[in-house]
């Protein structure tokens, strides 16, 4: 055999196998880079089954990939002058990957490691398992910076292989009990990709970033979190001129806001914009959208929030924008109370403002208001009414995204079933009004819910049934050919993503724990009467035991886990507010 024809035979080899070890690498690269967390060992085959989705993209987009290419086949030209054929087949791959282990090695050395997972202990071996498990799937669900992501980023599932607006805000909620760090950075991509004029995508990826926007909640999700004032500054100037953008680009002349497509909404095929499969199609240019006037409001009183803070903390003065955030926030009420409130019914509705009229539909939006504390005690008192209602709202798995008694309701996607983030502001905006015996008891009821389709389906999902606990009547865009393609007719699994929220919602809606105001108040049940739970927080280094004996005898323990000081003990009642500090304070 001729020289030239081996050393052909030899380049293409190289060619195959450096291409096909990139991919591999990229792989491991990829899983490895999720942060190194303490648990890693435990979870490695699935996070190496979900870099596999991403190897071939890594292989393509990891600069280290192209940098050992040519290293190697320098390496390779260079030495066929000294090394045989068989030298040379085995340098050129092995240099490779030491260049690219090199680049991860140097990654995983700034990013360090994570606390240990939370926990719960239980006397109810669901809860205790699923709460377990739906941390291993967020964690895995976790992704490395790579393309054009220059930060870590928490994708909702396999399927979606992008950083959404409105998902990475309420998957923050979810990793703030496990790794405050983690839970800021997730948020960061969509501010990195923010558009010259303000806009923040309703996604961004590796390769691209939407034009369209997503609710805006990030405003809302970071007034929620530990930040430090570094990360206060750099988000609040973006999020400020993001709010600026809605105002000019998604407002109507009388005030109010309009999304201007489905997708901005997020609740793509709502029976208030779309037509099942998404076929047909309303003109949202025209319509005051009850939700996204209710998110402006609260991101308002977010940013309020984010200002007194950053005057806290670095003392800039930020009383203009707080002035203008109240103002604007005045103005928008009186137009929400005026046009989107439909006394008769004791909803809230989207309007028309062509034909100057209420759209009389019995959704989940008509209490988004809730969460932004919009509505008069009176108007609260009508909206609770339709929750309790077990032909509305009060389901099995409560909180459906439509109401079941309505005409158009039906088990597909966004037209009935239960979704667990519009569940979850509902429920925040049950407890803005005390209503903790309601928020509580549908707390439980959707922690159970989730769990136990958990344990009859094998996984975590986008959306649920609100009367059973299984996918067998659940559809996805039912007509709509290339979402059956591209995600199948059911919930796409693996969705830890905001379906998350439930270890928060029993977190904070069962056990009443505040992390940023550090209160606890209990709202326990009284399907838990008698029960222990224990709350196990590494991050902060404690955890939290509370035993509901009785209405008025509720016991919590706060064990510190360093075994460095004694168990401190307080006594209080069901709803009852307790301070952390006061158990220093004995």
């Amino acid at each position: 055999m001729s020289e030239f024809l081996l050393q052909s035979i030899f380049f293409i080899v190289s060619i195959t196998t450096v291409t096909l070890l990139g991919i591999l690498l990229g792989a491991l690269a990829n899983g490895m880079a999720r942060n190194q967390l303490k648990n890693y060992k435990e979870n490695f085959i699935a996070k190496f089954r979900r870099s596999l989705l991403f190897g071939f993209v890594l292989t393509l987009f990891n600069e280290c990939y192209w940098i050992g290419n040519i290293f190697a086949f320098t390496l390779g030209i260079g030495s066929s002058l000294f090394l045989n054929l068989p030298i040379m087949f085995f340098l050129m791959p092995l240099w490779y990957t030491f260049t690219h282990i090199m680049s991860r090695m140097g990654f995983d050395a700034l990013h360090g490691r994570s606390p240990p997972k939370p926990y719960v202990k239980i006397e109810d071996p669901l809860i205790q398992g699923g709460y377990a498990e739906i941390y291993r799937v967020l964690e895995t669900n976790l992704n490395a910076a790579f393309g054009k992501l220059k930060r870590r980023w928490a994708m909702p599932a396999g399927k979606y292989m992008a950083c959404y607006l409105w998902d990475s805000a309420f998957i923050s909620q979810v990793w703030k009990y496990w790794d405050d760090d983690v839970a800021g950075e997730i948020l960061l991509p969509l501010l990195d990709s923010q558009a010259d004029d303000g806009r923040v995508p309703h996604f961004t990826s590796f390769l691209n970033k939407s034009n369209l926007t997503q609710p805006p909640l990030i405003a809302w999700a970071i007034s929620n979190l530990q930040v430090d004032n570094r990360y206060l500054k750099k988000t609040y100037f973006k999020l400020k001129k993001f709010n600026q953008w809605l105002y000019l680009n998604r407002r109507f002349e009388n005030g109010l806001f309009f999304w201007k497509h489905s997708y901005e909404s997020g609740i793509d095929n709502s029976p208030r914009f779309t037509d099942r499969s998404e076929k047909q199609r309303k003109d949202l240019t025209r319509i005051a959208a009850v939700d996204l006037n209710a998110y402006v409001v609260l991101q308002n009183q977010s940013l309020i929030k984010l200002a007194a803070r950053l005057k806290e903390q670095n003392g800039e003065d930020l009383e203009r924008d707080v002035l203008e955030f109240k103002e604007k926030n005045r103005e928008l009420i009186e137009l929400i109370q005026l046009y989107l409130w439909d006394e008769e019914a004791g909803l809230y509705f989207d309007y028309d403002v062509f034909e100057e009229k209420r759209i009389s539909l019995n959704t989940i939006a008509s209490f988004i208001p809730l969460a932004a504390k919009i509505p008069t005690e009176t108007q609260a008192e009508r909206l609770k009414e339709h929750l309790e209602n077990s032909n509305e709202y009060n389901t099995i798995i409560p909180l459906p995204t439509v109401a079941i008694n309505d005409k158009l309701f039906v088990k597909d996607t966004w037209r009935g079933p239960v979704w667990l983030n519009t569940a979850y502001l509902i429920i925040k905006g049950l407890e803005n009004y005390q209503y903790y015996e309601l928020s509580g008891e549908f707390a439980l009821r959707l922690i159970e819910g989730v769990f136990k389709t958990w344990q009859n389906e094998g996984s975590f999902y986008e959306f649920y049934d609100p009367e059973r606990f299984d996918l067998r009547e659940l559809t996805r865009k039912k007509g709509n050919l290339w979402k059956q393609i591209t995600l199948g007719g059911k919930p796409v699994k693996n969705f830890v993503g905001w379906t998350g929220l439930v270890n928060p919602i029993l977190i904070e809606s069962i056990l009443g724990y505040d992390k940023l105001e550090r209160i606890i108040q209990p709202r326990i049940p009284g399907k838990l009467k008698g029960k222990t739970i224990i709350l196990g927080f590494p991050q902060e280094n404690f955890e939290l035991e509370v035993i509901y004996n009785d209405v008025n005898d509720i016991t919590i323990t706060l064990i510190d886990l360093t075994g460095l000081k004694p168990n401190l003990v307080k006594k209080c009642s069901l709803y009852q507010k307790v301070m952390i500090d006061d158990f220093f304070g004995e």
